[in-house]
């Protein structure tokens, strides 16, 4: 698994053709704080859609435990904008990626989303 620092970009989707539900590429976070715990991060995330979908709700998700396990993902924020949009969070996660949750299609949709740490 790749993993980002504070300044790095990490493309979770990167002109990914859209679906739905569709997990992106996870990142895991570099640091943790005294104790073990998950330090917090603050996160700038940019949601690019090329052609307008009809609707779409992307997320940005996080996550403690083993990544691999999709019922420790949770969800950190979302956006619903059709036409894209950058948003910032801070959480205390120690992985982290996007996912379209739902989705009516146009055609030729793809996303790229970006995650800055």
């Amino acid at each position: 698994m790749q993993s980002i620092d504070q300044g790095d970009v990490g493309m979770s989707f990167n002109a990914t053709p859209l679906s739905a539900p569709l997990n992106g590429t996870p990142f895991a976070l570099a640091g943790m704080a005294p104790g073990g715990r998950a330090r917090s991060h603050r996160f700038r995330w940019q949601v690019v859609l090329p052609n307008a979908p009809g609707a779409i709700n992307v997320k940005l998700q996080g996550a403690i435990l083993d990544p691999t396990v999709a019922a420790n993902w949770f969800d950190l924020d979302s956006s619903t904008s059709a036409t894209g949009d950058a948003k910032e969070v801070e959480d205390n996660v120690l992985f982290v990626r996007g996912r379209v949750e739902t989705l009516t299609i146009g055609a030729g949709t793809t996303i790229s989303l970006a995650i800055l740490s």
